[in-house]
């Protein structure tokens, strides 16, 4: 699955931990989440285009560690350390569910800036919920959270990542035979080459030639800018019509055996270390 999120409760009830009753209320409804992810076309979408994985874990304490965000090869980790009064406060009924929800949400609104892509923020709510809701009940939210640390891989050093790419000429050189670490540090910096990339002028010469371009086109036609060489990068960096004349006239924007920018940007790596 895509997207999965789970609550374990090592207190049972104890040593400030929550209330059973209010454990197996957040864990049934982490159960539910799972289910509707699952069903969800949004997820999906969202996993087969960026070929992730998001696991969220929601722990309570007396006294919770911080919470973050971390990344590793192709996985993003949550967890998230609350209070145990966080939903304590809360009779026990459907505000539980209602809370836990808002707060997932609130962490995939986070999410979804990390990553720079769009993964689905809204999650389906119950029967049970919708009913008590229509009926007058107030939604909680989800509370006071707890910020949340953004853990990625450090940017390859320049110098490095541009020598990779020279060296690259085809899926079986270069930076595709980078161990799976290396290969998370290539795209960290190839994604901050793109974002540079990401201009207005720089868009609109692109659509002078190729028409309206959806996020992933965008995104995919500024990497084989990168995958190009510096030399190239650099010029159209500073000169963004350069950018139309390339998609013309160049192999590497054609989606064929050329067109590396893709490829480069998901790069995979291999599990050897």
């Amino acid at each position: 699955m895509s997207f999965r999120v789970h609550h374990s409760d090592p207190y049972q009830g104890k040593d400030g931990g929550p209330p059973k009753e209010i454990s197996r209320l957040i864990q049934a409804r982490a159960a539910t989440i799972n289910q509707h992810a699952g069903e969800d076309e949004g997820w999906a979408v969202w996993s087969g285009r960026r070929n992730r994985r998001f696991q969220l874990g929601v722990f309570l304490s007396g006294k919770p560690g911080p919470s973050s965000l971390s990344f590793d090869h192709d996985s993003w980790y949550g967890d998230l350390n609350l209070d145990a009064d966080h939903f304590c406060e809360l009779p026990v009924g459907p505000q539980i569910g209602l809370r836990l929800v808002a707060i997932v949400e609130a962490v995939l609104e986070v999410f979804s800036r990390a990553v720079g892509d769009d993964p689905p923020t809204s999650l389906r709510r119950t029967k049970r919920e919708l009913e008590w809701l229509a009926d007058g009940g107030t939604d909680p939210g989800p509370g006071t959270l707890p910020p949340l640390r953004v853990r990625r891989p450090s940017p390859m050093p320049v110098e490095r990542f541009w020598e990779l790419v020279s060296a690259t000429v085809d899926e079986r050189t270069g930076a595709f035979l980078l161990p799976w670490k290396e290969a998370d540090k290539f795209t960290a910096r190839m994604r901050l080459l793109i974002e540079d990339l990401d201009s207005a002028d720089h868009a609109a010469h692109a659509e002078s030639v190729m028409g309206y371009l959806s996020a992933d086109v965008w995104e995919n036609v500024r990497a084989s800018v990168v995958s190009l060489g510096r030399e190239m990068y650099e010029h159209v960096r500073a000169t963004p019509a350069v950018l139309g004349e390339l998609i013309m006239t160049t192999e590497a924007f054609d989606g064929g055996e050329h067109d590396l920018g893709e490829a480069l940007l998901y790069l995979e790596g291999s599990d050897s270390d």
